[in-house]
């Protein structure tokens, strides 16, 4: 793969260097990719190699049976997402594997997304608006009509997308509080029933900017790009017509991601104050995952089979390692399924590898230990956070105790 790295800007960039060894953090995996900047990297530590500590399946309810999807690690609880039956649904169980409570929709369109845990609520965007009591699971508020998408918090308020307008909201962008009062809203596409939908409804927030990445299917066609907004009020800062690849991250002024730019695909960092591009590189096929990142540096995974980190500032190769077994796109899930979680306290990075938990270098990506999955399942999603590392394989949730330094 040639590597094509035209920097846009002017002068000189420095080139990155090693970062040291940081202090290990008691950190939370609060949502996708992690948090906010949707960075897929944790404060915390993980040094291999990994134990097995609890297995976990869904409990079933009214005759359906539980297949978990994704989880999220809290200062005190696990957070599930799983389908019972079509039904979305969400389960807190403890630090051991435990459920404490269950949450069942009974609506009728899962599609896997990942839920966000913030102001003492957990919410979830799948098929209807879903905020939890994170202590007992009682609804604050439901919404259970065609709604889907990402959702992020700044600590004041959530965020949301809803990538399909059948029944329910038009396809936008949306800022709402803890109760599910609306703030503000943006887009709203749509006039009749499925004409619309955007196939990414990728959000990133940094520094008072909320961001979104959309690529619309079947009517406004033409608005598919880059968004900004003033996050406080939905204001748009400005947009850009781009072809999205993968969703978005946001880092050092910075918004990364893969796109298809002049029939070519590349990674680019685009200015966060203008979209402009700062440089761009070839890239592979990629995931739709965003590209992690931690202390200048861009990690990325695509569908050849390939780990690359690329230096922040240039787009610079600085390894590139072969991963043991192909990920190919829908494979395992929906196109939110991750395969990537940092460490930066121990500096190591927790990748699903065919049926492997592979922890690799931070810095090299050289494999430091490896773990065959229970049974020989395909594990996916990892997070990091209060000393355990926590996958999904085959519909159930694995724990993990990561070692000590």
């Amino acid at each position: 793969m040639a590597c094509d790295t035209r920097s846009q800007s002017t002068g000189k960039v420095p080139f990155p260097r090693q970062a040291k060894s940081h202090v290990c953090r008691a950190d939370s995996w609060t949502g996708y990719a992690h948090d906010a900047r949707r960075t897929s990297t944790s404060r915390g530590c993980c040094h291999a190699p990994l134990t097995l500590a609890w297995a976990y399946t869904p409990t079933p309810r009214r005759g359906r049976s539980g297949q978990a999807e994704h989880a999220i690690i809290t200062r005190d609880a696990v957070f599930v997402t799983a389908a019972l039956g079509d039904s979305p649904a969400v389960y807190r169980l403890d630090h051991s594997g435990r459920e404490q409570w269950g949450f069942d929709s009974r609506v009728d369109i899962y599609r896997g997304h990942w839920p966000t845990s913030a102001l003492g609520v957990v919410f979830q965007n799948d098929d209807g608006l879903y905020l939890l009591d994170d202590l007992t699971g009682r609804p604050i508020e439901r919404r259970g009509l065609d709604s889907w998408g990402q959702t992020l918090t700044d600590g004041k308020r959530f965020y949301a997308t809803n990538t399909w307008h059948i029944a329910g909201p038009k396809v936008r962008v949306a800022a709402l509080d803890r109760t599910g009062a609306m703030d503000w809203s943006a887009l709203n596409f749509g006039i009749t029933r499925e004409d619309v939908m955007d196939d990414h409804g990728a959000l990133a927030l940094a520094n008072g900017r909320l961001f979104h990445s959309a690529s619309f299917r079947y009517a406004n066609l033409d608005s598919t790009g880059l968004y900004s907004y003033r996050a406080r009020d939905g204001r748009r800062n400005w947009f850009l017509s781009t072809k999205p690849r993968t969703h978005i991250s946001v880092a050092w002024g910075s918004i990364f991601s893969v796109e298809t730019l002049a029939d070519q695909t590349v990674l680019t960092a685009r200015r966060t104050s203008t979209g402009a591009i700062r440089w761009r590189t070839n890239a592979a096929p990629p995931l739709y995952t965003p590209p992690a990142l931690s202390d200048q540096m861009v990690y990325l995974i695509d569908s050849e089979k390939t780990l690359t980190a690329f230096a922040a500032t240039n787009g610079t190769v600085m390894w590139r390692r072969s991963l043991k077994a192909p990920i190919r796109r829908f494979a395992l899930g929906p196109p939110w399924t991750t395969h990537m979680a940092i460490a930066r306290g121990s500096r190591t990075i927790l990748t699903t590898e065919g049926d492997q938990l592979v922890v690799r270098s931070l810095d090299t990506g050289r494999i430091q230990s490896s773990v065959r999955a229970a049974a020989g399942a395909k594990p996916h999603s990892p997070t990091i956070g209060r000393g355990m590392a926590v996958v999904v394989a085959d519909g159930k949730v694995y724990g993990y105790r990561c070692s000590a330094p």
